[in-house]
């Protein structure tokens, strides 16, 4: 119960501030923020008891009427998807942000840290998205976006590969990004989630990566 209302004065500091004044369209627009922004608060608190993230407690933390949070989506089900949407699109603006032109001169170690730790990072503060997106998987719509999410990513990694690794073929460079990005998806939900997160095994995956693109590609002084 404490963690539960911990998350509730955020909560209300949102809806407070999205008070401001911008008329009854932004006050919806508001709302309907502060309400998937509280189920995903819900949603990580429902890690530490088990299960998806109750309506009941959704509407606890957007300090609102059960009723309220229908208007917005019409079933928990629903809900569920709006917080999938959002995990693909933070990862989408994560990775934006990781993948860039520095990641090509970078040491091999330093590009693996670089790509990895944010993302660790997100599922220790995040914990109850993994879940519910696991969850989530016989959806054919949220299966597209992810799929979408992972072909950017993996265009992205490849366009770093190649110019990290001039003597490789670009068909080479998207081998190896698929094969690395596919290992880390099926990976890292082994390390769990949450603040305690398995360390060790988020070393090891760095580890086997490494040893992956050096074979693939050679050593740095090969490059």
């Amino acid at each position: 119960m404490e963690g539960v209302l911990a998350l509730v004065e955020p909560a209300v500091h949102d809806r407070q501030i999205g008070l401001g004044g911008g008329g009854a369209h932004d006050q919806t627009n508001d709302d309907e923020t502060l309400a998937t922004t509280s189920a995903g608060r819900a949603a990580d608190c429902s890690h530490f008891t088990g299960g998806c993230p109750g309506v009941d407690m959704i509407a606890k933390l957007a300090q609102t009427a059960i009723g309220s949070l229908y208007d917005f989506f019409p079933n928990k089900e629903a809900i569920a998807q709006r917080l999938c949407e959002q995990f693909c699109e933070d990862l989408r603006v994560l990775f934006e942000g990781i993948l860039t032109d520095e990641l090509v001169q970078v040491p091999l170690s330093q590009l693996i840290d670089d790509i990895l730790d944010p993302l660790v990072q997100y599922h220790q503060t995040h914990p109850g998205f993994q879940a519910l997106w696991l969850q989530s998987q016989g959806d054919p719509r949220l299966f597209a976006i992810h799929q979408d999410l992972t072909e950017v990513l993996t265009r992205k990694t490849a366009w770093i590969f190649a110019r990290r690794y001039p003597k490789s073929d670009e068909a080479s460079a998207l081998r190896s990004s698929q094969i690395c990005i596919r290992t880390v998806q099926a990976l890292l939900p082994l390390a769990g989630d949450g603040p305690a997160i398995d360390s060790q095994i988020i070393v090891e995956l760095k580890t086997m990566i490494r040893a992956y693109l050096q074979a693939v590609f050679g050593s740095e002084s090969e490059r």
